[in-house]
């Protein structure tokens, strides 16, 4: 893409390009090591595993880290290809791939399947509540972080759609440490 404008050099391997690859290579990592993760988990028998849902690893910080990484993926390969169709005037207009998987991934197919999938699966565990609670769904963050977020930035930033069942969640992981104090 940037081997292009042989007459102007300027244009080639600029930061934004090396940003841009840099993107990449952690969206590609992010959803090769998140995938491989999985299949790790996966491949151990359910009676030998720690839990019943993955939640280590990149999993421990995000609900979807490998749905993230893909976004991340587009993000970097759009960015690389900025330079070049920005002299067209069309690198606005191909933003709208990394949107349309942004949007996709996060309000469409990718994770309102998976977490229809896994609620109907583990919804009924209080370990599972209190990981949903507490997992950012799609970027990766410390987990006491994300707890502490105001839900409107969860809904709005983060893409979090379990926050009408915060309450239930919350009396859930209330009578739950309640039972299992000595203490009652």
């Amino acid at each position: 893409c940037n081997l292009t404008d042989n007459d102007d050099q300027r244009g080639f391997w600029t930061a934004w390009d090396r940003y841009g690859v840099m993107l990449w290579a952690v969206g590609w990592v992010m959803e090769a090591v998140a995938d491989e993760q999985r299949f790790l988990f996966n491949s151990v028998p359910s009676a030998q595993r720690p839990s019943p849902f993955i939640s280590e690893g990149l999993w421990s910080l995000s609900r979807h880290p490998n749905y993230c990484g893909e976004f991340l993926n587009w993000l970097g390969i759009w960015m690389v290809c900025c330079p070049v169709l920005g002299r067209s005037g069309t690198y606005t207009t191909l933003i709208l791939s990394p949107l349309f998987t942004l949007i996709l991934l996060t309000k469409i197919t990718g994770i309102p399947q998976s977490e229809l999938r896994d609620d109907k699966r583990f919804g009924r565990l209080p370990a599972y509540l209190q990981y949903k609670y507490v997992t950012s769904p799609f970027f990766p963050l410390p987990p006491r972080l994300y707890a502490r977020l105001e839900s409107d930035v969860r809904k709005y930033l983060l893409f979090e759609s379990f926050q009408p069942k915060v309450r239930r969640v919350k009396r859930t992981l209330m009578s739950n440490s309640l039972a299992s104090s000595p203490n009652k």
